[in-house]
């Protein structure tokens, strides 16, 4: 099973997971996803930045590029289910 934090503001997905503060590293294949365990893959904007409370000042084509970078270029691997946690919804 793989997790995509697509909250690119407030990417909370490393913090519950236990990786914050981990870089995610890259191979000639694309981007490895941390391991959190035998049967769990997570990637996050959170292992991208410095520090998690960096500002992230993206718009529109940024935030679609580095989804489909996160959708497109990670190295899944076989995966039953890929779980997506998108950021909460603008009520205003």
């Amino acid at each position: 099973m793989g997790i995509l934090d697509a909250d690119l503001h407030g990417p909370s997905v490393a913090t519950m997971l236990g990786f914050d503060g981990k870089i995610l590293q890259g191979s000639s294949e694309g981007i490895i996803p941390m391991s959190v365990s035998s049967n769990l893959v997570a990637v996050s904007m959170a292992s991208l930045i410095e520090t998690s409370d960096a500002p992230l000042i993206w718009r529109g084509p940024l935030k679609m590029m580095a989804l489909k970078q996160f959708l497109g270029e990670v190295e899944w691997g076989s995966l039953d289910f890929l779980i997506i946690d998108s950021p909460p919804r603008n009520r205003g």
